[in-house]
């Protein structure tokens, strides 16, 4: 039997869940429309790819003023609007060397953050293969 996760934190400000106890974070509350705002293409994108990640299990979103970070038991993907693109990142357990990332940082010993650019819905299709991996880590798999 695998070990038991400890329950998620939860702000007692703002309700957002956490792995730790007062984790830094923005309280405010913000909206989808706060970041598309007069931007139906980038909407669109952001549909593209949350619907990707629909397709392997339930998420959260938490919205915050400068990204949107999809979440299960911890954050594993996050989307900032830019003026031509998303700017994106996933976190994965390896490195991944793949030209459709744009920087791959180690996060922590066992981590790696994979950023990448949504331009067009290709872009989703070639994130999509990752995004497993990514739900895993979520999940603290």
């Amino acid at each position: 039997m695998p070990p038991r996760k400890p329950p998620l934190w939860t702000c007692p400000e703002c309700g957002n869940k956490f792995t730790g106890k007062n984790m830094a974070h923005s309280c405010g509350q913000w909206t989808l429309a706060h970041h598309f705002d007069g931007k139906p293409r980038h909407r669109k994108l952001f549909n593209a790819l949350r619907d990707a990640l629909k397709k392997i299990g339930r998420t959260r979103m938490v919205i915050s003023k400068t990204r949107i970070v999809f979440m299960t038991r911890m954050r594993f993907a996050s989307v900032s609007v830019r003026a031509d693109h998303l700017h994106c990142h996933i976190l994965l357990r390896d490195a991944i060397d793949d030209p459709f990332f744009i920087k791959s940082t180690q996060f922590t010993p066992r981590m790696w953050m994979h950023e990448f650019r949504v331009r067009d819905e290709a872009d989703v299709e070639k994130v999509a293969p990752y995004l497993p991996a990514a739900y895993a880590v979520g999940n603290q798999e």
